[in-house]
This record gives structure tokens, C-alpha cells and sequence, in this order.
């Protein structure tokens, strides 16, 4: 099972002042050790610091899957190379002009992901490992 979690927007937010009780990565531990079925803590990650929300969420116990995050394919990229992300999934598509009824392509679409992502992660992932 995964769980996701809204990000604490600012550090020194007090609980009330965003949903609090979730699994946020500062208490992470805590919720695996509690309910021993959660495989997953994810991010629904829509702040500028994705980066750094990514390295909070990819552990050695915890892969990193982001269940909603804007739409924007750097942060994909991003989670793919630098974190072997095992999943994606964009959201905010009422925030876009995008015409998903109209048949307006869209790098995310099912069927052309791997096409787009996969041959550029592969080169980035052997460039790694030979160094």
C-alpha cells in the first residue's frame, strides 16, 4: 500500500495552519512502523523545491513514486535520472489549455512516456555508471 502526503509548505507551519496528521517525510518512520503495510510514502509535490522534497521522500526503505505533481516534464525527468523514481503522475490539467477531449497531445499521454523518457534516462543511467 502507498500513502500520500501534503507537503508542509512552510517549515515553521504549526499543525492547522496545512492538513496535518499526514505522512510527511518528518514523520515517516513513525507511519511505516505504525502500519507495517505501508510500502510507500509519496509527495504530492506542487512547490518550486521539488529536488529537494524528492531526496526527503527517496530512502532506502521508501522509493520514490510522486501520485500528483504539476505538470511541468523537468520534474519528471528529474525524478526519474536522479532518483530511479518508479512512477510519475502529473496532475493540474484544469490549470492547462490543454483540449483532452480533442485529442491535443500531451508528453504524458499512455503510450508515449517510455517512448519519450526511457532512451534518455537509459543514456543518463549508463553515463552514471561508468564514471
Amino acid at each position: 500500500m502507498f500513502v500520500s502526503a501534503w507537503i508542509v509548505q512552510q517549515t515553521e507551519d504549526l499543525p492547522g495552519a496545512y492538513p496535518n496528521g499526514g505522512p510527511v517525510s518528518r514523520v515517516m518512520d513513525i507511519y511505516k512502523a505504525a502500519a507495517p503495510s505501508i510500502v510507500i510514502i509519496c509527495p504530492d509535490i506542487y512547490l518550486p523545491n521539488y529536488k529537494e522534497i524528492y531526496a526527503m521522500y527517496d530512502k532506502e526503505n521508501n522509493p520514490l513514486l510522486v501520485p500528483e505533481s504539476s505538470l511541468d516534464s523537468a520534474r519528471a525527468f528529474y525524478a526519474f535520472v536522479e532518483h530511479d523514481a518508479i512512477c510519475f503522475s502529473p496532475f493540474e490539467f484544469q490549470e492547462t489549455n490543454l483540449d483532452v477531449s480533442g485529442g491535443d497531445q500531451f508528453v504524458y499521454s499512455p503510450g508515449n512516456v517510455d517512448t519519450i523518457y526511457t532512451p534518455c534516462v537509459y543514456k543518463v543511467k549508463m553515463y552514471n555508471r561508468s564514471k
